[in-house]
């Protein structure tokens, strides 16, 4: 009987420590700059029918990095802004479309995800400066507000229904759109930032990811996009918080730029250069995470890990 209860203790222990290995593990997708309605007349460009057949196919590919296993299937597709073009129905050249090319990416992208040619996983857009610029009307505003009281996730949504929060795990998302300021296209992004990390991370050390437009690449941080003031105020809001990484688009590049400590990973593109382009496959774990893209030739590129503090410190 003894030697049973030792047994059973020591089963215990093992599946304990088991359990904890996989406190955490949350695979995501990131892409960025659809720019709908650009260079032709239908709202859905052949580059964005491309990247979407990646992520759908992708789960079960094997990481470039061994020790992160294969893709899972995601808990969802992070979108860092400009959806579209214009923000209207027109394209930036001003040929009309017809209809507004938000439907495009609304179709493309269900914001639960969807089946056939359509991404299959729910989806977290935000919008970048061309979705809120030089537009005559408020489809992408009204497109996202909507999408925000229909998502897959329980989602913290603020007072003019644009930027949103959640969590997947013990991870912390916030997605504050074009960029965490105060008045004009940011919306007052900066001011619900604050309050939701207040309330939602406090002191506890859980890990933020922060999804927006503008990062801080070289394109990014010239005074035309956002300033230095307002840089310095989005850190003086994050710097008390364990913000892991901030996914931003905007540069039509891949790359990293590290920035006060905190890695800003810059979305490719899905039209864009061969080696620049395709999105970003994600795996977080208990330790660490893995940051990897995914050509539209269907290769890896650019690849990353990072350090993570473990579930509960």
């Amino acid at each position: 009987m003894r030697t049973k209860s030792l047994f059973l203790i020591a089963v215990a222990i093992v599946l304990g420590i088991a359990g904890a290995a996989f406190g955490r593990d949350i695979t995501f997708f990131v892409a960025a700059d659809l720019h709908y309605g650009q260079d032709q007349l239908e709202n859905n460009e052949q580059a964005n029918k491309n990247a979407i057949a990646i992520m759908n196919n992708l789960p079960g590919a094997a990481f470039p990095a061994k020790s992160f296993g294969v893709v899972a299937k995601p808990r969802g597709v992070l979108v860092a802004g400009d959806l579209t073009d214009s923000g209207k129905g027109v394209n930036y050249d001003g040929e009309y479309l017809g209809v507004h090319v938000f439907d495009g990416f609304a179709d493309d992208y269900p914001v639960k995800g969807g089946d056939g040619v359509h991404i299959h996983f729910p989806v977290y857009e935000g919008y970048g400066n061309h979705d809120v610029q030089k537009q005559t009307g408020d489809a992408v505003l009204v497109g996202i507000a909507l999408r925000n009281k229909n998502r897959d996730t329980p989602v913290n949504v603020s007072d003019n229904g644009l930027h949103y929060s959640w969590d997947w795990d013990d991870v912390h998302f916030v997605n504050v759109n074009v960029y965490p300021g105060g008045k004009g296209d940011a919306r007052h992004s900066l001011s619900f930032l604050q309050k939701d990390l207040a309330a939602r991370a406090g002191t506890s050390g859980r890990p933020v990811v922060i999804m927006q437009h503008y990062g801080f690449d070289n394109l990014s941080i010239e005074d035309r996009w956002w300033k230095q003031d307002q840089r310095d105020a989005f850190y003086n809001v994050i710097k008390k918080y364990k913000v892991v990484a901030i996914f931003t688009g905007h540069e039509h590049l891949c790359h990293r730029v590290i920035w006060n400590g905190i890695a800003d990973f810059v979305a490719p593109r899905a039209k864009g250069d061969k080696g620049v382009d395709g999105i970003f496959a994600v795996r977080m774990l208990d330790n660490k995470m893995i940051v990897a893209q995914r050509r539209l030739d269907g290769t890896w590129g650019d690849v990353w890990t990072e350090d993570l503090p473990a579930p509960g410190h």
